[in-house]
């Protein structure tokens, strides 16, 4: 049993604070994701600090009498996911030490929280305070004057005065919990360019941008992708009538200002169900500290709807480097430009080397390369894929040798080696990625179409499913989830998905997933056949890899498309 020195149920230690009554776990104020037996075992130790806690103490105390075979596994495995949140190590511990063989000791320094004298205290709080103090204040009659009966009354009154409040808090609190349901999803609207300046509308999209890769980073958030978003820029709907469409349960919008040098981003959160605006800040810094002020921003949000943040994704939120003004400038116009012709594509080339030759230690203006030279390899293009793969590949490992967390970098590699079936590397690629940043639809797409490619249909259309969760406007993400769905035969979802490319109409792929679909005009194996043939001459001609209903072939199998092997 814990002394009186470390009674307090809340505690802190370095950046760290841990409520041991309501099971939380926070880091500057940001919830850590931790519960189950590892907090419980993470309790144990902060209990007793400095102290060497047995195995067989932790044994008895969170693992059933009966548990044995499963105890040493389960130990291991909380004290790993303690290390993971508190980001420790074995080797050079901060807060958790290992005594081998024998048990763990909490050795980080320790202080109590809002420390209480005893029971009574812990339960009734300031009040009870107040009323001890009363107490032992020196008295104006003498006490053996006061009658028996007055000094009864008044005690009573104290009390139930004290139980009227304690049940009005607790009510409330209950009130708000009912009335306010957990934000489990939101999706940030483009934010309004008030510079007066069209010029500057690169700018806002860069923001909307920036602020859904943040939060896109965070595993118990679903965040909407921008591709989705940005179908209610300038938009005359309700936000209700927004947040239906998307499914999410709030809505972050806001504006840009730039005025020479400085930036100003205003943002606010509205509730979904109510349209309630339940927070706003502006923020205001100097324009080579804006990726500072997004990381902020994103925080801010994270901390208002009470999501729960792990310790790596806390350090990705608040990973943030300087930039310069015309740095940044350069990478949003190539980010930002067009992108529909040849033309185009070079011209964001242009702006992405031109970011680059004026800082080579800015990783994004790398992916965005990459990113503009898989497109200018694209079959409607022009430029032959193997023309263009080495400068992908350079341009992303370029970027990840700066900053070997951008999962976009490693989405552009992943598709790579996918199409040059190196199917190994495509997988670990991809997985990282998600593991990164689990709301990148490109990356759920990217890994379904892997999954697709290797055989395993159902596991690829949940992966499909998950994309069009993300991306619900998407054309990309709908066509992907009917090609699985046909070759799973799930012909409704089939139709259901290519419906959806209304979104994208320009597309030629929504008319031959249909068409798959629909009630056969001609013998259904001719009809699969002729369509078959044409995806794989698209995908051949790209340069992508090919899905067959058999085993892969290898490079240089006659079953190849012409009878190459992928550039």
């Amino acid at each position: 049993m814990p002394d009186a020195k470390h009674a307090s149920s809340v505690h802190r230690f370095a950046a760290f604070e841990i409520n041991l009554h309501s099971g939380e776990l926070r880091k500057s104020g940001m919830r850590l994701r931790l519960s189950g037996q590892p907090f419980q075992v993470l309790a144990v130790l902060v209990e007793r600090p400095g102290e060497l806690v047995t195995r067989e103490e932790l044994r008895s105390k969170l693992w059933l009498a009966d548990t044995f075979v499963d105890f040493d596994h389960g130990l291991n495995n909380a004290v790993a996911r303690i290390r993971e949140v508190l980001d420790d190590s074995s080797d050079a511990p901060r807060y958790v030490e290992t005594i081998p063989r024998r048990g763990y000791r909490f050795i980080a320094p320790l202080t109590d929280l809002r420390p209480t004298a005893g029971p009574a205290s812990a339960k009734l709080g300031p009040a009870s305070e107040i009323t001890r103090r009363q107490a032992s204040a020196p008295s104006v009659l003498p006490t053996e004057k006061r009658p028996i009966r007055r000094r009864v009354l008044l005690g009573g009154v104290a009390v139930l005065a004290l139980f009227t409040i304690i049940l009005a808090l607790y009510r409330s609190s209950a009130a708000k919990r009912t009335t306010h349901p957990a934000i489990n999803s939101l999706a940030v609207l483009p934010l309004k360019n008030l510079s007066g300046d069209p010029g500057q509308e690169y700018l806002a999209d860069g923001m909307t941008e920036a602020l859904i890769g943040y939060l896109s980073r965070i595993h118990d958030l679903r965040v909407i992708s921008r591709t989705s978003a940005m179908h209610f820029k300038d938009s005359s709907l309700a936000v209700p009538e927004i947040a239906r469409t998307l499914r999410v349960d709030a809505i972050v919008e806001g504006s840009v200002i730039r005025e020479g040098s400085r930036i100003r981003v205003h943002a606010q959160l509205i509730r979904a169900a109510t349209d309630e605006h339940f927070w706003s800040e502006t923020y205001d810094r100097e324009l080579r500290e804006v990726l500072a002020l997004q990381s902020d921003v994103a925080q801010s949000i994270a901390r208002k709807v009470e999501v729960t943040v792990t310790g790596k994704e806390h350090e990705r939120l608040t990973a943030a480097r300087p930039v310069s003004p015309e740095v940044y400038e350069s990478y949003l116009k190539g980010r930002f430009a067009k992108g529909n012709n040849r033309a185009e594509i070079e011209e964001s080339i242009a702006y992405f080397e031109e970011a680059i030759r004026k800082d080579r230690t800015f990783a994004p203006a790398y992916v965005g390369l990459a990113d503009a030279y898989d497109s200018l390899g694209l079959v409607f293009i022009g430029v032959p894929p193997g023309e263009v793969r080495p400068k992908v590949i350079g341009a992303a490992r370029k970027a990840l040798e700066l900053d070997p967390e951008l999962a976009e970098a490693h989405v552009r590699l992943a598709d790579v080696y996918q199409k040059t079936w190196r199917w190994s590397d495509a997988e670990a690629e991809y997985k990282r990625a998600l593991e990164l940043k689990p709301n990148d639809p490109s990356a759920h797409l990217g890994f379904a179409s892997w999954l697709l490619c290797r055989g395993r249909t159902e596991e690829a259309l949940r992966w499909a499913q998950r994309a069009r969760e993300l991306d619900p406007l998407g054309a990309i993400g709908s066509g992907t989830g009917g090609f699985c769905s046909m070759r799973a035969d799930t012909t409704r979802l089939c139709t259901s998905c290519a419906a959806r490319w209304r979104y994208g109409p320009t597309m030629p792929w929504p008319s031959g997933i249909l068409d798959l679909c629909s009630p056969p005009k001609v013998n259904p194996r001719k009809r699969f056949r002729f369509w078959k043939g044409r995806f794989l001459y698209l995908t051949a001609a790209q340069g992508s890899s090919v899905c067959w209903s058999g085993p892969m072939p290898t490079p240089g199998d006659a079953r190849m498309p012409f009878g190459s092997s992928p550039s």
